[in-house]
This record gives structure tokens, C-alpha cells and sequence, in this order.
């Protein structure tokens, strides 16, 4: 994908560690490592989060740096009742600087949800070596319910989110690991989505913690608009394992609500299968199939999802997110759509896309950049923050709003860049493309230019652009509108007032769904149609799923000079038709700040 912004990452004889819980001043039992590791004790009293249950030393590795040590510890579920948790410490090679070794926490990608799929099986850091190679210690958590009893809260923020910082505190618990209480999160993909969680209730849950900043890769976020985008992916199993993590947390919120039987029957896949094997026994059946009722339509869990949304709090620490232009899982928008609503109620955040990496390939290519943002955060230095005003404002507000902006109105602009003052606006607000009478003249005059022929009337783009302004009407109104017209039905040979012709509803069909209309909708439409008023028919196909697809695709066209992309389409078709009052705005401010768009205006 190309809109994306340019503000521009086995176990074999152990040796057994000493280590001490917080609260006790007694040594726990640690085991070799191996299966019996994850067994737990037969008597398991309850303990502060990051108290330490066992831990192990793995043998060396010569083609890693560091010393590895396999830790289990306490922590606690989402209702409140004591777990045990999983996780590896890597202790850098050398002699640790006063206060301890700086802690990179690291939060794993999706893996399942399965024991089997725990991360510190087969001691993966997931490409985070380097890291330990710079002097950093890197902790990495299995999360809740991965190598331990109970099935993994798989997209659950605040399980993810504990799991991820009480294994520090697991690791200042281990005196050989010399970790100090100066931590930055970081993680990728369903690691992402964790890292952001855990930053947002650190200074809640672990306020003991000095947390200089997040690394959010490929989060998964504005969760409603990803179930849309994975309905028909390659990826959809991804909804049946949401499904049953969020039902491992909350048992109130009831499989059969949301999937079908036949889904419900092989959901037990989840706890022997890692991986796109999750995906194996649903090859043979539709999404349709699976999916009873859109999660969002059904509560609680509609409710519960919702809940799950990264990135709705504002942290004292920054944040950085990274994606892949490619990325072929986790659409590109909607990590700018989660950094606009952080910008929205003041975050220092930046986001940085790398253009033709995919959602897993951008790690390595990011690894320099995010190492010397890491860096420069534990160093003190002052973060870069992407909520101030664009390099490319000037430009987009000639291409978006017909007329460069000067004097108060650029100073208004700029000072209200990436700060909406709703989320339904979000971008639009930046330029005023919802709620600048200017921005909405020119929208609408290319809607003239486009249907009609010809520009628009100045008294009827005054009046139109001030309903369009004010929210009283949409885009689509204005186009539906026009299609009804009288001047539009006499060029398609129809009758004002008379009962649509067949040239009238493919004039339609042409012009508001870019095809012309098959036999069978012609029929339908002058047999459902035909005695109504024409502008019936016109409102229908402007809104309707390909009305929007087609106007989708004109936006493209006019900004980006290509067609959306099939994922393009799913996903920014859904918001628009989602938010009909900004939708038209949001999609153009996301067209207007991307690396294509960048490319043509420099041309």
C-alpha cells in the first residue's frame, strides 16, 4: 500500500539461578528446563506481579550475545486472580553500568494460542539480539495462558499489558540479571497492540517503573475496521482466535453469540495448533460460514472489543510506531488514524512507514532507526513528535482546498494540524476539509464537473458547501442529488417526474457506480423505482456499497493517479460508508499525506 504518512524496527541441562520474590525473603524452587519447566508448583500460594517462581540459566550460545535465563513468575488476570507467567531475560555480556542494565521489554507477534506456541520454548527473542549486543537487557513474555494453564487472552490489552511489564519486575528479581528500573516497551504486530497497553497502564500497575518510551510495530487498532479488512484476508482465522481469547477473559461474552456451530466445533484447534495451522480445519468454509453476527451488533461484545483499543490514553512516556507499506495484515491507515487520535488528545508520538517492507519484513529494516530512537530515549534527549504541523501543508491545502492558505487562515490550520477536535473528523479538521466552507466549494464543484459537466453555480456551491460544512449533508447527498437533477435525467434521455427509462437508470449506473447497470438491476430498479421520484434511485446507488466503492476509487484516481487495492477499498470503503459525515475528508487528508502523493506534487 502506498498512503502512508512521510513523517519520517532447546533447552538442555540448566543451571540453576538464585532468585527472590519482592514480598519473601525465602528462595523459590527453579527447575532444569525442558517440559517440566512449565509445570507448576503443586502448592502455589499467591504473590505480588513480578514475583518470581522459578528461573533457569540456559547454557550458552555462541551466536548469541548475552546470558539467557528462563524465568516464571507471577502476575495476575484480567479478574483480578493470581497466574503464573512465562517469559526469557537476556543479560548483556560485561560488567552492568550503575542502576542496572536498561530494560527493553519485548512483547511477541501473534503465535497462537496454544502452550505450544510459548515464544521461551524454543528461547525466541525474535530478531531482538541486537539489542543485547547494545547493552540493553531484553525481557520477553510469553503473555498469560502461553506455557502455563488456561487459554491465552489472545487481543486482550490489559492481559497483555501486565504480562509485559511484570516480567522487569521479574528480572530485578533475579540478582544475577542486574536490571534496573528504567524500561522501554517494544513489541510488533499483537506485540504492538500489547506494548501500547502496557505503556497506557504502567503508571497505574507498575508506577515503580520509569517507562521512557514505546515501540509500537504494525499495532493492530481502530479494531472494528481491521475485523472488516480480515473478514475476507488470508489471515481470517485471526477472528477465530480473537474470539476465543476474549472469550478466555471475559466467559460472559458467548461464542454462539458471535460464531456459528460449525466455527464453535473446531475452535479446540486453538489449543494444539500455532500459527496459519490454526487456520487449517476452517479452509473448507466461507467466512460467512463462520461468522454468525458482526461482534460490533452484539453485546457484550461489542462493548468488550472496544475496550481493547490501544492508544486512548495519554502517556507521559513517547511513543513510536513503525509499519510496513506492505503490510499484508494490518491495514496502513489505521495506524495513522490511531496516531491522529493521539495526536488528538496531546501524545508525543511518531510513526514511520517503510515503504514495500511487509507486515513481518519491516523488523530488520527498521532495526537501525529504532535503535537510535531507543537510544536517544533512555539518553533523555527530547522525542520527535508528529503532532506539529506538516512539511506538506502548503501544498495539500492548494491541491485539497483550491487556494493556498494565508495569514490567519494558515496560522489556524497549523495550529489545529493533527489535533481534531473530534475523532470523527480527525484530518479533516487539519485542513478544515469538513468545516472550511472552501474546502467543501471545491469537493462539490468537482462533483459538478464530474456528473453535470460543467462547475457548479456560485449561489448553489454557497449553499450546498454550507450544509456540506456544517454537517448537514455528505458528499454523497450532494452527489445523489445532482444524479436526480433535471439537467442530469434530460442528458440521460429520461423525464423529469416520470417514470425512470432504462437510459436513465444506466446514466445512473454509469456515473455513480462506474459500469453500466446488468439487465437484471435495470429491472429491478424500474420495477421497484419506476413510479417514484427519480432522485430515489440516484440516493440509493450513491450510497450503497459499490457507490462508495466507485467514489472511493475517483479519490484515488484524482490524488494518487491509480486505483485503490483491494484492501484499500475494504478498508477505507468501510469507514467512509461508516463516518458519512467525514468519510469523504478523512479519505482525501489520508491520500494527501502519503509518500505518493508526496511523490507527484514534487514531480
Amino acid at each position: 500500500m502506498g498512503w502512508m504518512m512521510r513523517v519520517v524496527a532447546v533447552a538442555s541441562v540448566a543451571v540453576l539461578v538464585s532468585v527472590v520474590g519482592p514480598a519473601a525473603g525465602a528462595t523459590p524452587r527453579a527447575t532444569p528446563g525442558g517440559t517440566g519447566f512449565y509445570t507448576l508448583p503443586d502448592l502455589l500460594p499467591p504473590a505480588a506481579p513480578g514475583t518470581v517462581i522459578k528461573a533457569e540459566q540456559e547454557p550458552a550460545d555462541p551466536t548469541r550475545p548475552g546470558t539467557t535465563y528462563r524465568v516464571m513468575y507471577h502476575s495476575k488476570a484480567v479478574d483480578g486472580h493470581d497466574i503464573a507467567v512465562t517469559g526469557l531475560i537476556a543479560v548483556p555480556d560485561g560488567t552492568p553500568p550503575t542502576g542496572g542494565w536498561p530494560v527493553v521489554t519485548w512483547a511477541h507477534g501473534t503465535t497462537g494460542l496454544a502452550d505450544a506456541c510459548a515464544p521461551s520454548k524454543s528461547l525466541d527473542f525474535e530478531g531482538s539480539d541486537f539489542l543485547v549486543a547494545r547493552g540493553y537487557e531484553v525481557v520477553a513474555t510469553d503473555y498469560e495462558g502461553l506455557g502455563t494453564p488456561g487459554r491465552h487472552p489472545y487481543i486482550v490489552g490489559q492481559s497483555e499489558g501486565r504480562g509485559v511489564l511484570d516480567i522487569v519486575r521479574a528480572a530485578e528479581n533475579i540478582p544475577a540479571a542486574h536490571a534496573s528500573k528504567r524500561v522501554l516497551i517494544w513489541g510488533h504486530s499483537q506485540g504492538g497492540h500489547a506494548a501500547l497497553w502496557a505503556g497506557q497502564i504502567a503508571h497505574t500497575w507498575a508506577p515503580e517503573l520509569d517507562v521512557v518510551g514505546t515501540v509500537a510495530g504494525a499495532p493492530p487498532s481502530q479494531l472494528q475496521l481491521v475485523y472488516q479488512a480480515l473478514k475476507t484476508s488470508f489471515f481470517r482465522y485471526y477472528l477465530i482466535m480473537a474470539a476465543a481469547g476474549i472469550n478466555a477473559a471475559y466467559p460472559q461474552a458467548l461464542l454462539d453469540l458471535v460464531l456459528t456451530p460449525a466455527a464453535i466445533a473446531r475452535i479446540g484447534v486453538v489449543d494444539t495448533a500455532c500459527g496459519s495451522d490454526v487456520g487449517t480445519p476452517y479452509a473448507g468454509y466461507t467466512t460467512e460460514s463462520l461468522i454468525k453476527a458482526d461482534p460490533s451488533t452484539v453485546q457484550p461484545w461489542k462493548s468488550l472489543i472496544a475496550a481493547q483499543e490501544p492508544g486512548t490514553v495519554k502517556t507521559n512516556n513517547p511513543i513510536l510506531i513503525i509499519q510496513g507499506g506492505n503490510d499484508e495484515q494490518i491495514p496502513v491507515a489505521s495506524s495513522l488514524l490511531l496516531e491522529n487520535r493521539m495526536c488528538g488528545f496531546g501524545q508525543v508520538v511518531s510513526r514511520r512507514i517503510y515503504k514495500g517492507q511487509s507486515h513481518a519484513g519491516v523488523i530488520a529494516v527498521a532495526d537501525p532507526e529504532m535503535a537510535q530512537w531507543i537510544a536517544d530515549r533512555f539518553a533523555g534527549h527530547p522525542a520527535p513528535n508528529d503532532c506539529t504541523p506538516g512539511q506538506w501543508l502548503d501544498a495539500a491545502s492548494q491541491d485539497v482546498l483550491g487556494q493556498s492558505l494565508t495569514g490567519a487562515d494558515r496560522a489556524r490550520a497549523l495550529a489545529s494540524l493533527g489535533r481534531p477536535t473530534s475523532q470523527d473528523k480527525q484530518w479533516a479538521t487539519a485542513f478544515d476539509l469538513a468545516g472550511r466552507t472552501a474546502g467543501a466549494r471545491v469537493s462539490i464543484d468537482r462533483a459538478y464537473l464530474d456528473l453535470l459537466g460543467r462547475h457548479g453555480g456560485a449561489a448553489a456551491l454557497d449553499r450546498w458547501a454550507d450544509q456540506v460544512s456544517s454537517g448537514r449533508a455528505t458528499m454523497l447527498d450532494v452527489v445523489a442529488a445532482l444524479a436526480g437533477s433535471p439537467e442530469f435525467v434530460a442528458k440521460a434521455g429520461g423525464t423529469v417526474g416520470g417514470p425512470a427509462t432504462a437510459a436513465l437508470v444506466d446514466g445512473w449506473f454509469t456515473k455513480l457506480v462506474g459500469r453500466h447497470a446488468t439487465p437484471a438491476e435495470s429491472s429491478a430498479l424500474l420495477g421497484r423505482y419506476g413510479r417514484a421520484p427519480v432522485a430515489t434511485i440516484p440516493t440509493l446507488l450513491a450510497h450503497s456499497a459499490s457507490g462508495v466503492r466507485y467514489r472511493l476509487r475517483q479519490l484515488f484516481e484524482r490524488y494518487l493517479h491509480r486505483a485503490p487495492t483491494v484492501a484499500e477499498t475494504l478498508y477505507l470503503g468501510t469507514y467512509y460508508r461508516q463516518h458519512p459525515q467525514a468519510g469523504e475528508a478523512v479519505v482525501t487528508a489520508i491520500l494527501v499525506a502519503s509518500f505518493e502523493y508526496d511523490d507527484l506534487i514534487a514531480r
